[in-house]
């Protein structure tokens, strides 16, 4: 019997040894060792100072194709959760800037829709995209349904935030931290996945999570926004290092989409460039500028802007 139990208790500890790494594999939680980390002076910035701040207050009767319910659709059929976040933010802002309770109205029409198409999965909450996509209408790169995207998860996770900041209803903060919970899990081998780290050790939020990520910049930075919007409101300590990873991982990077003397590129994976998204990414740096006081994104947004404006 001895000889038995000296046999089979080391068996069991094997077998949970597999099993826990098994796990780790298929589910790996982000650790503050998991990746780069330099450190950010990471400022408080006002509602005027903050992203997804606009000149114009939001039309009330809606100038795009909605739903029954005056929700955004996306090619008259599809809902993006990207766009009904973004609306969603812009409400929220008419409604800071007017105090007019009908944005507040439209921006909890918005939020719950957000709701009522995400996708739970373990702790986190998702946003599927329920539509195939073909990056820069290339027929070799589909995202097939349901696909996810970084950036949509920050826009979401800002909005829930400022919908708590406005409303102090205890519902949208536990929807902010179930969204923030997706931020915290790695690609590739987790389906859904928005975020992983890469050969380099550099934490990457990713618009368009493929097996070879497409590392676009402006959405990158949209979902980095959403991770700012959730550190300022919780102080988590979490939040705060996925921030300053992702911080570290566009210092890092920034120089790759730089295209001296022209357009910037939209992502280093097809390095496509666009006028439009060049200036994105110009107020976006100066964005970051505001957010942490590192010269080195000041110098890097002058330096796309004498590039190419």
């Amino acid at each position: 019997m001895k000889k038995r139990l000296k046999i089979f208790i080391p068996i069991v500890i094997l077998l949970s040894l597999i099993i826990l790494v098994s796990w780790k594999i298929i589910l790996p939680r982000i650790t503050p060792s998991s990746y780069k980390i330099d450190t950010f002076d990471i400022k408080e910035l006002n509602d005027a100072e903050r992203p997804f701040v606009w000149d114009k207050i939001a039309p009330l009767q809606p100038d795009f194709p909605v739903d029954e319910d005056g929700i955004i659709l996306y090619g008259d059929k599809s809902y993006s959760p990207n766009q009904i976040a973004n609306i969603g933010l812009y409400y929220l802002d008419s409604y800071r800037q007017t105090h007019n309770a009908e944005y507040l109205q439209s921006a909890r029409k918005y939020a719950d829709k957000l709701k009522e198409i995400s996708f739970s999965y373990k702790n986190a909450l998702y946003f599927p995209y329920n539509f195939n996509f073909a990056m820069h209408e290339r027929k070799d790169d589909i995202l097939k349904a349901p696909w996810y995207s970084g950036m949509a998860q920050g826009e979401a996770l800002s909005f829930f935030v400022r919908l708590y900041q406005v409303t102090h209803q205890k519902e949208y903060l536990e929807v902010a931290d179930k969204i923030f919970a997706s931020f915290t899990y790695l690609g590739k081998n987790n389906s859904p996945w928005t975020a992983w780290v890469d050969e380099g050790g550099f934490y990457w939020i990713e618009e368009y999570p493929e097996e070879e990520p497409d590392h676009t910049l402006n959405g990158f930075i949209f979902g980095l926004y959403g991770v700012y919007d959730y550190y300022q409101l919780t102080k988590n300590n979490q939040a705060k290092e996925v921030l300053q990873g992702s911080l570290t991982a566009l210092k890092h990077y920034l120089p790759d989409f730089r295209n001296m003397g022209n357009i910037s590129f939209y992502c280093l994976k097809h390095k496509v460039q666009n006028e439009k998204y060049h200036q994105t990414h110009i107020k976006q740096l100066n964005m970051l500028y505001k957010m942490t006081s590192d010269e080195f994104f000041l110098a890097t947004a002058d330096n796309f802007y004498n590039d190419y404006h």
